[in-house]
């Protein structure tokens, strides 16, 4: 069986994807920059395998987690649910890192908000070992019909631009305050093209609660 790694390339990425905005943090003087767009495109040759990803904003998270990660912590957890799909996906093994993935989450103004590993989140050891019961571990992507949802997390920096009610989010950047929409967020993430990051981007969908 020939193995296929996110951190190195041994297979042919087909992707099509729009501009990318720069990496960024929060606007300054009030400038929103163009935030990147959706690609539909997120196979590989679909002769080897096709990657599938679906990622989703759970408004019972906070049942889910015990705490409510965005007010106590200034996080917000996206789960995703990542396997393969296609006629070569059982000959081959795509392992997953999610530390080595570079995930961002651009919100709809264009402010990318960086990935924060799950023991990095809170100092207190059994709600430490919840979180990370519940969140993307490195493994070899399953099936996608079997593959379950497992959370990645943001932070938001510097947590006084931001307050979160619901599914929107108020951000103010300079003299402007903008309530975006969750739904209008972006997942971003990488996989790796002869040492040069190859990206990909999926909006996010709202969910009452996490099902498969």
């Amino acid at each position: 069986m020939s193995r296929i790694y996110f951190r190195g390339w041994s297979l042919a990425v087909a992707l099509c994807v729009a501009a990318c905005a720069t990496d960024g943090g929060v606007p300054t003087q009030g400038r929103i920059p163009a935030p990147p767009k959706a690609s539909n495109d997120f196979g590989l040759d679909p002769q080897v395998a096709t990657i599938v990803v679906r990622a989703r904003f759970v408004e019972e998270h906070e049942r889910l987690f015990g705490v409510d990660l965005i007010e106590e912590f200034g996080v917000i957890p996206i789960a995703v649910k990542i396997g393969l799909k296609g006629e070569g996906s059982e000959n081959e093994t795509v392992y997953a890192s999610p530390a080595d993935m570079n995930f961002r989450l651009y919100l709809e103004d264009g402010t990318a908000l960086k990935f924060v590993p799950a023991t990095m989140i809170t100092e207190d050891e059994e709600l430490s070992r919840k979180i990370s019961t519940r969140a993307m571990q490195d493994d070899d992507l399953a099936n996608f019909n079997d593959a379950k949802h497992a959370f990645v997390f943001f932070q938001l920096t510097p947590r006084k631009d931001f307050a979160v009610v619901g599914q929107k989010v108020a951000h103010r950047a300079g003299s402007i305050e903008r309530s975006l929409s969750l739904d209008r967020s972006l997942l971003a993430f990488s996989t790796k093209r002869a040492g040069n990051p190859v990206p990909f981007y999926l909006g996010v969908s709202l969910v009452p609660r996490l099902t498969d």
